[in-house]
This record gives C-alpha cells, sequence and structure tokens, in this order.
C-alpha cells in the first residue's frame, strides 16, 4: 500500500475484527488483535495522527491490542483447554 489512508483503512479492519472477535473469544482473537497491532504500528510509524477506531488514537489503538494479544494467548493457553 502506498498512501497512508491505506494502512489505517487495513488497520480499522482488523480493529473491527478483533472488537467483534473479543465479544465471541477463543483462536479468533488472538489472530485478529496480532494484525491489528501489527497494522496499527505500521499505521503508527507512517505519522497518522487519527483512526476510525473507537480509541480514535493509532498509538493508543495500536498499544492495546499489543497488550490484549499476550494476554489473550495466555489465557488460551492456561485455560481454555
Amino acid at each position: 500500500m502506498k498512501t497512508d489512508d491505506g494502512w489505517e483503512k487495513l488497520a480499522f479492519q482488523f480493529c473491527k475484527v478483533a472488537t467483534f472477535a473479543l465479544v465471541f473469544q477463543k483462536f479468533t482473537f488472538i489472530a485478529a488483535s496480532a494484525f491489528a497491532a501489527i497494522t496499527y504500528w505500521v499505521v503508527v510509524f507512517r505519522g497518522v495522527k487519527s483512526t476510525r477506531c473507537w480509541l480514535q488514537k493509532p498509538l493508543l489503538v495500536a498499544c492495546v491490542w499489543t497488550v490484549l494479544c499476550p494476554i489473550a494467548i495466555y489465557c488460551t493457553w492456561f485455560y481454555a483447554r
């Protein structure tokens, strides 16, 4: 993708998927939150200052998904067997 807006659109899609998966649990949330974190970090490093995600700030969104993904992995590994 060449434009920052394109990366933000991709990141927003993963944000929607991760939010949806948060409700329905299991492995979908792990994958979606990982992709959301990765794509939002790309958005942050490209200098985008706002997003359509409910948290509004790309840095905040990236941090939230970066924290939630390992927590989801831990919970799935130790509690959902």
